[in-house]
């Protein structure tokens, strides 16, 4: 997911940088391919992370912010185009969001790591095989 976001980031800052159409177009098609891929992550770790018992809340939580995130980034960049210009606006809207990425990763380095430990079901598959006569402990 973080990797669909850096590159969503990347392709907006980029198409905002190229003054040619056909560029711009395959990068922004890149970044639509990356904003799904991050959505598509997103409402997983929602669903997979989220106890049984608070779903229905987290989801209403969820559904708030994809909704209205991206009307704060329609504020702020019409406010950069209004002062600046549109295509600084897109570009550093870009940059910000790939800046703003490693910030979450320094304040949530467990974001990070989602994933990488195995899943509770696996786990408890893992505990509940039978363990080899000859296999050492696990303590």
């Amino acid at each position: 997911m973080i990797g669909a976001v850096i590159v969503w980031g990347a392709a907006i800052a980029a198409a905002g940088l190229v003054r040619a159409i056909g560029p711009a177009i395959a990068l922004l098609a890149l970044a639509g391919f990356a904003d799904s891929v991050s959505a598509v992550c997103r409402t997983t770790i929602n669903q997979t992370v989220t106890p049984d018992a608070l779903r229905g809340r987290m989801s209403a939580v969820f559904s708030l912010v994809v909704t209205s995130g991206p009307r704060l980034g329609d504020i702020e960049s019409g406010t950069v185009a209004g002062l600046t210009s549109a295509l600084t606006s897109v570009t550093s809207g870009g940059i910000a969001c790939v800046i703003g990425v490693g910030l979450i990763m320094l304040a949530f380095p467990q974001l990070a790591a989602y994933g990488t430990e195995p899943a509770p079901a696996d786990a408890d598959r893992a505990r509940d095989q039978p363990v080899p006569a000859d296999a050492p402990s696990r303590g």
